[in-house]
């Protein structure tokens, strides 16, 4: 994919609601999944939708994913496992209801 598309897909992503920041573990895991190509074949008007429908199943389906990056402000390998686990799952099912 090219740059300049990827580069739409990031300013998608980096949006954030005036009073309602992300939480670092929120920044971290839709940040990861732009500049990892996960949001490459996404739309970039259905960005934003599943920058938000990731970041609340991480938190519903993955906890110990906020849990370690609030706790040791860092990516670790267990929480990046952890979260290329949940984009996956999540993708999946986001690109069925898509179609």
């Amino acid at each position: 994919m090219d740059q300049l598309a990827q580069g739409e897909r990031l300013v998608e992503t980096l949006k954030q609601p005036q009073y309602s920041p992300l939480s670092l573990d929120q920044q971290v895991a839709i940040i990861y999944a732009g500049t990892r190509g996960y949001l490459d074949d996404i739309s970039v008007e259905k960005v934003s939708s599943f920058k938000q429908g990731l970041l609340s199943y991480l938190g519903t389906a993955h906890p110990k994913y906020g849990e370690i990056v609030l706790s040791t402000k860092q990516l670790t390998e267990e929480a990046e496992e952890i979260l290329k686990t949940a984009i996956a799952e999540f993708k999946q099912s986001f690109l069925a209801k898509a179609a």
